[in-house]
């Protein structure tokens, strides 16, 4: 599996995942590789980030994401909606065994944009195929696979997806425990917060792996050090941290 996090904030966009990619055995995941799991399209302003599989048909997912990129190229028109739509359509051949996704992240018409792509076995509606969703307009129901819109546009949010139950309990949780008096202010929060926030996030659920008994029996599935991208409403994309295998959390 992974973790991949995507934060749009008050001045920019920060996207961040681990680096351990595994194989399954049985129950039981073994370590095999440390990659990059973020692909920055800097000449376009465009990072990409995915979860759930490493390769699709036995090709590296940055393989994929980079033919798309030269098939949107070739078109002559390339902006975050083109590329989104054409690799939503590149993806539309396979029909993978397990649950995978893509956040595609960048700003277009001066306003942040984020997509997700992805197939989750346990949608009906869905059955074996790909969804393409406007993560500031809409959102899909995990029981089912329903689309449902937002009553309005969501500019500042945050997209955690892969082993994500220890972010969904730090992000969703308190509010909802607390009448929302606990929820976090993506709108008012800056690009140096947000990026403290990503690495905040995969970190804890890094090291929970030590506590939980079930990544104790069945090993680790997020690790190998974290990278964190911050994209600017100019498209200017700076990588902010790069993998480091001892995760120390500095937020002062």
């Amino acid at each position: 599996m992974t973790l991949v996090v995507t934060v749009s904030c008050s001045d920019g966009i920060v996207m961040g995942a681990d680096r351990l990619i595994t194989i399954r055995s049985g129950t039981n995941f073994h370590p095999i590789d440390s990659r990059r799991k973020i692909i920055a399209l800097h000449n376009h302003g465009i990072c990409v980030s995915y979860w759930g599989l490493a390769t699709l048909n036995r090709i590296r997912m940055e393989q994929h994401i980079r033919n798309v990129e030269r098939t949107v190229m070739n078109s002559g028109i390339f902006n975050i909606n083109t590329f989104s739509s054409a690799l939503f359509n590149y993806l539309t051949i396979y029909q993978p065994s397990n649950s995978m996704g893509f956040h595609i992240s960048g700003f277009f018409n001066n306003q942040p944009q984020i997509r997700h792509i992805f197939h989750e076995t346990y949608h009906p509606i869905q059955g074996n195929n790909f969804t393409l969703e406007n993560t500031n307009l809409e959102y899909h129901d995990i029981n089912n696979g329903r689309r449902l819109p937002h009553p309005n546009r969501l500019d500042h949010l945050a997209l955690f997806n892969g082993d994500n139950i220890m972010v969904n309990g730090l992000i969703n949780y308190p509010p909802l425990l607390t009448r929302g008096q606990m929820s976090i202010p993506f709108n008012r929060m800056n690009l140096s917060e947000a990026q403290k926030l990503v690495e905040l996030l995969i970190g804890a659920t890094i090291n929970m792996q030590n506590f939980v008994g079930i990544y104790r029996r069945r090993g680790r599935i997020v690790g190998n050090g974290i990278d964190i991208f911050a994209i600017a409403p100019n498209g200017i994309i700076t990588q902010v941290t790069r993998s480091r295998k001892t995760i120390k959390l500095d937020l002062r």
